[in-house]
C-alpha cells in the first residue's frame, strides 16, 4: 500500500491489518486454500510530498523452501491418492467378477434343479402309475374271486403243457412288475437325492452371493472415497502451484496471471494505454505483498482471505474519509479503509470496480477483479504507460506521493528486466474471458 491519495485515488496507506472473518465470495466451499509465505511489506505513514526523485525498490527475493516443500508434498500426496484409487478400483473389479461368476453358477444350478425337478415329477408319476395298476389288478382279483390270479390259472390248467406255460407266464409278469416298481423307486430316489444336493448348492451360492454383494457395496463406497480424496489432493496441488512464485520473481503464479489478465483487459478497454503487467505487479507488491499481507491466502478463483484492510482513514497521518459503504466492504461503519490486495477505497471501488475473473461479481478482495480495476484506473490517464514518465504520472493518481510513484516505476522496471518465461516484456496478448485457472 502506498501513502494516502488525498484526491479520491484508490490507495489508503502502507499498513495493513487483517479483518475478523473473511471477505469476498470464496469460490471453494471447502476453503481449500494455500497460505502464501512471507507477509507483504510494511511502510511508513504519508510524509509531506517530496520532489519527484527515483526510489530504488528493495531487491526481489524468492520465497523458496515452504512453497517448494508444499508443492513436493502435494505432488507426493496426489501420487499416493492415485495409487490408492487404483488399488480400490482393482479390488472392486475383482469382486464384481466374483459376483458375475456366482451369478453364472447360480443360474446353472437353478437350471439343473429345474430340469431334475421335472425328471423327479416324471419318475414319481410313473411310480404312482405302476402302483395304481397293481392296486387295480389286486382289486380285480378280489372282485373276480381270484379267477384271474396266476394260482387259479395254474389250478385250471388241463394239461401239463398248459400248466407249465401259465406258470412261466405268471412268473414273468410278476418279475416284470417287481422290476418296474423297483426301477421307478430307484430312479425317484436318485433324482430326489440329486435335486436335494443341487438345492443345497443353490442355497450356498445364494449365501455367497449375498456376502459378495455386501463386500462389493463396501468396495464401491471405498472407491468413491478414494476418488474424493484424489480430487482434494489435486486441488491442494493446484493451490500449492498457484501460490508458488514464478521464478525468479516473488510473484505467486495465480497472482501473476491476474496481473497479466488485468493489464490485457485495460489495454482492450483503452487502446493506446499500453500498460504492462509489471506496472500492476509493482502496485500489488507495494500495496499488499502480492495479496499476502496479514498471512492472506488465495482460492483458485482469486479470492483473498482474510480481507486485506488498510488503516482507518481518520486523518491521523492519513486523509480523513468518512464511511461511504455502510461498512459493506471494510466492516467499518464510521470511517473508510482501503480494501483488498490493490487497496481500493470503497467509494472508488463503487465507481470503478471490475469483474476480472468472469464470475459475475465485482469484489475488491479478489485479485483478478482488483488487478483489472487497477489497470483500468491507471489507463484513465490516456497515456502510453510503457513509458516510465507516463507510468510515474499515472502512479501519482493512484497515490499522490512522489516517493510512491518512483517506487512503482522502479519496481515495474525490475520486473520487466526479469523477462519471466511466458510473460514477455511487451504488451501481453489478450487472454480468454473464461474464469482463470491456476497455473500448471
Amino acid at each position: 500500500m502506498g501513502e494516502v491519495e488525498r484526491d479520491g485515488g484508490p490507495a489508503s496507506g502502507r499498513r495493513t491489518i487483517p479483518a475478523p472473518g473473511r471477505g469476498g465470495s470464496v469460490a471453494l466451499v471447502t476453503l481449500l486454500v494455500v497460505h502464501l509465505v512471507l507477509a507483504g511489506p510494511a511502510g511508513a505513514q504519508n510524509p509531506p510530498a517530496p520532489p519527484p526523485v527515483p526510489v530504488t525498490a528493495p531487491p526481489l527475493t524468492t520465497p523458496l523452501g515452504a512453497d517448494e516443500n508444499l508443492r513436493a508434498r502435494t505432488l507426493a500426496e496426489v501420487a499416493a491418492a492415485k495409487k490408492a484409487l487404483s488399488a480400490a478400483q482393482r479390488a472392486e473389479n475383482q469382486t464384481r467378477q466374483k459376483a458375475a461368476d456366482l451369478d453364472k453358477a447360480l443360474a446353472g444350478f437353478e437350471g439343473q434343479r429345474a430340469a431334475l425337478a421335472g425328471e423327479e415329477r416324471v419318475a414319481a408319476d410313473r411310480l404312482e402309475g405302476t402302483r395304481s395298476r397293481l392296486r387295480t389288478a389286486a382289486v380285480s382279483e378280489y372282485i373276480s374271486g381270484g379267477k384271474t390270479t396266476i394260482a387259479n390259472q395254474l389250478l385250471r390248467s388241463v394239461s401239463l403243457e398248459e400248466f407249465t406255460r401259465n406258470r412261466v407266464y405268471g412268473a414273468a409278469v410278476l418279475q416284470s412288475q417287481q422290476r418296474t416298481l423297483a426301477t421307478y423307486r430307484d430312479q425317484l430316489s436318485k433324482v430326489t437325492a440329486v435335486t436335494s444336493t443341487l438345492g443345497r448348492q443353490v442355497d450356498r451360492a445364494k449365501a455367497d452371493r449375498g456376502l459378495i454383494l455386501q463386500e462389493l457395496e463396501a468396495l464401491v463406497a471405498q472407491r468413491a472415497l478414494r476418488e474424493q480424496e484424489l480430487a482434494q489432493k489435486q486441488i491442494l496441488n493446484q493451490l500449492a502451484t498457484a501460490g508458488a512464485p514464478v521464478l525468479p520473481s516473488d510473484i505467486p503464479a495465480l497472482v501473476l496471471d491476474a496481473y497479466v489478465r488485468g493489464a490485457a483487459a485495460a489495454n482492450r478497454r483503452t487502446p493506446g494505454c499500453r500498460i504492462h503487467w509489471s506496472a500492476l505487479a509493482a502496485i500489488g507488491r507495494t500495496e499488499s505483498g502480492h495479496a499476502r499481507s496479514g498471512g492472506a491466502s488465495l482460492t483458485l478463483t482469486g479470492d483473498v482471505t482474510p480481507r486485506i484492510l488498510g488503516p482507518r482513514l481518520d486523518g491521523n497521518g492519513f486523509a480523513y474519509v468518512g464511511d461511504t459503504d455502510g461498512g459493506a466492504l471494510d466492516g467499518d461503519l464510521e470511517l473508510d479503509r482501503a480494501v483488498g490486495p490493490m487497496q481500493f477505497i470503497p467509494s472508488t471501488w463503487k465507481g470503478l470496480g471490475e469483474d476480472g475473473n468472469g464470475d459475475g461479481n465485482r469484489d475488491p478482495n479478489n485479485i483478478y477483479d482488483s488487478a483489472t480495476a487497477a489497470g483500468m484506473y491507471l489507463c484513465r490517464s490516456r497515456q502510453a504507460l510503457d513509458l516510465d514518465e507516463n507510468l510515474y504520472n499515472a502512479a501519482l493518481s493512484y497515490n499522490r506521493s512522489t516517493t510512491y510513484a518512483a517506487l512503482i516505476v522502479s519496481t515495474a522496471r525490475e520486473y520487466i528486466n526479469l523477462n519471466l518465461a511466458g510473460f514477455p516484456p511487451g504488451p501481453p496478448p489478450s487472454p480468454s474471458p473464461a474464469v482463470p485457472a491456476a497455473a500448471p
